[in-house]
């Protein structure tokens, strides 16, 4: 268990589960540096299991389709289901639905705002907001690390995830906060579905 101990580092990235947080770690290392996954490297953290320990200058939201990210949340691996079930107030089986893993999507993503991120960025447009995001992290000529395959965070977990495209209607009683912040990301709802 830590202590009173806090971490500098650089870097912290938050997102909610599924969204890309293994994708934008491989590409900080490919770029030279030192974070890790779920954990604390030199330069820093994405989605550090302690983040309470971590301190960063720059800190930065990463955002997926809500539907691809609900629909992978579904599948979520037992402990993870349980690590996010404690840290917002759920049970861990309430993921299994779309409206639990929803809501999941939606109050994990409240919780990263409130962790005044200088930058949210959109992790399909990672490669279009490199160039803000290299200039935050004081390496501006940094080119964007191509190399990194975009499905290097996919989980075995995903034959869980839900089968058919994810409807607003499908939501249930979170379809309301699913569009409220979908619009806020800049994700068009409508026309989108998990494929």
């Amino acid at each position: 268990m830590l202590s009173e101990k806090t971490f500098d580092c650089m870097v912290l990235v938050l997102s909610a589960p599924r969204s890309g947080s293994r994708y934008i770690t491989k590409v900080l290392q490919r770029a030279g540096m030192q974070v890790a996954h779920e954990n604390i490297g030199k330069d820093g953290a994405v989605n550090p299991t302690y983040f309470s320990y971590v301190k960063a200058p720059v800190v930065l939201h990463q955002v997926r389709h809500p539907f691809k990210a609900i629909a992978s949340l579904v599948g979520l691996h037992e402990r993870g289901r349980e690590r996010f079930a404690v840290m917002h107030g759920f049970h861990a089986n309430e993921f299994k639905t779309l409206e639990g893993a929803a809501f999941l999507w939606a109050r994990h993503n409240r919780w990263c705002e409130g962790h005044d991120p200088c930058m949210r960025y959109r992790v399909e447009d990672v490669d279009s907001a490199w160039t803000e995001i290299a200039g935050r992290l004081g390496m501006p000529d940094e080119p964007f690390p191509k190399s990194v395959p975009r499905n290097v965070g996919h989980h075995s977990s995903d034959r869980g995830r839900w089968p058919e495209p994810v409807r607003l209607e499908d939501l249930g009683l979170a379809a309301g906060e699913v569009a409220e912040l979908s619009e806020r990301y800049g994700y068009e709802l409508l026309a989108a579905g998990a494929g």
